[in-house]
């Protein structure tokens, strides 16, 4: 995998910083074996990802093959998802995020980590 996680237990929330390369549909899979396998030993039900320092070259179909994937892995773990990309990996975000919504994972794509939070704190109030 071409792709480094940072993981940070915030107050109510786990922090994924991706850092490195996504070029293929087995690099998006080995990335997110790894926040399962991390999120499968914490209590958050909510995941925010940092993936501003991820360069993606992902094709449309292979966003789509693995967000049928990884939806059906995470909905046991995490309630919602948040994604802040940077600007190149807007387009791919947008992508996974209509097709893992269809599949029934409630997640979104933010322009930045403040935005993604007030998504998680708006519940609370």
């Amino acid at each position: 995998m071409s792709i480094t996680c940072e993981f940070e237990d915030k107050d109510t929330y786990l922090l994924v910083r991706a850092i490195g390369k996504e070029g293929s549909v087995e690099d998006v899979m080995g990335y997110a074996k790894a926040i399962e396998d991390y999120g499968a030993s914490s209590s958050f039900k909510k995941l925010l990802l940092d993936e501003r320092a991820l360069d993606s070259t992902v094709s449309v179909s292979s966003v789509y093959e693995a967000a049928a994937a990884i939806a059906k892995e995470a909905l046991g773990l995490f309630y919602k998802v948040a994604c802040v990309p940077n600007e190149k990996g807007r387009q791919g975000c947008a992508d996974f995020e209509l097709f893992a919504n269809n599949r029934g994972l409630n997640y979104k794509w933010f322009e930045s980590i403040e935005e993604a939070e007030g998504w998680f704190q708006a519940e609370e109030e």
